[in-house]
């Protein structure tokens, strides 16, 4: 988690970078990945959210959610602000679900300029 950041009262969540493989290589002239084999490493953030009831569940019992930010997003905004605006972290913890999100290449706000960018 970003220093200085801070889940809703109660949470049980983290974020962090994360050295992975990267499968993704250079665009083709209309910008589509054209990598169909490892390229190497890249940085990516994971976000969880394990909601308390879920704590002491016995493994395979509680239910997984893959969350994925809307179009030009990303799940810190969704997950890391305290007072929790979009209720995600709410539904979370009163579905007694745990969250794993991550940011989504292409489609989160650091893509903004690339996309007006192609768009022009």
């Amino acid at each position: 988690m970003d220093a200085g950041a801070s889940l809703p009262a109660g949470a049980g969540g983290s974020s962090r970078a994360a050295t992975v493989a990267s499968w993704l290589g250079e665009r083709d002239s209309f910008g589509s990945w054209t990598a169909r084999r490892c390229t190497g490493e890249a940085e990516a953030s994971l976000f969880v959210h394990v909601p308390e009831s879920a704590r002491d569940a016995a493994p395979g019992t509680v239910p997984v959610w893959i969350f994925g930010h809307g179009i030009f997003g990303d799940p810190s905004v969704y997950l890391e602000d305290e007072t929790d605006p979009s209720a995600v972290v709410e539904l979370s913890d009163r579905a007694g679900a745990i969250l794993v999100a991550t940011t989504w290449t292409g489609l989160s706000r650091v893509d903004i300029g690339p996309v007006l960018g192609v768009a022009q």
